[in-house]
Parts: C-alpha cells; structure tokens; sequence
C-alpha cells in the first residue's frame, strides 16, 4: 500500500461501514444520497430507477426517504438479473 491508494481505501472502508449499519436497521429510511451511496451509484442513475418504477419512495413534504428493506430487496433483484 501507498500513500496514493489511501483516499480510495477510505471510501471503500466509508461505504462498508455504511451498509453494515444499514444491516443492523432494515427498517431505516435513507436520504437519495445514502441510498445511492449504498447502492454505488450515481444519484442521476438512482433517479433514473426511481423513475422507471424500480425503487419506490416515500415523499413527505420537504423530504423524500428510501426504505432500507426495499433497497436491499432491489440489490437482490439486481444480483438474480
């Protein structure tokens, strides 16, 4: 290892931390930007899903969250494909 491969052996350790604690709490709601991280995707490709009826959101006022079931049930649907 080298100095030069740290930044991306910190957003990978980042993202995993992310979905082991998104593991432990499967009914956690997630903002678009989490919910794309844990997916590791752009939020333009999230979107794209999200208006192609893939993934589902719930829309308050002021907020849109992403159910943590839902999107592991997405990954996993994604990984039978």
């Amino acid at each position: 290892m080298n100095i030069q491969e740290l930044p991306s052996i910190i957003e990978s350790l980042q993202k995993e931390v992310l979905l082991l604690k998104s593991e432990r709490k499967p009914d956690r709601m997630l903002t678009i930007s989490e919910a794309a991280e844990l997916l590791n995707i752009s939020r333009a490709s999230f979107n794209n899903y999200r208006k192609a009826g893939l993934i589902n959101a719930l829309d308050i006022p002021g907020e849109t969250k992403f159910s943590m079931e839902q999107l592991h049930a997405f990954m996993d649907s994604v990984k039978k494909n």
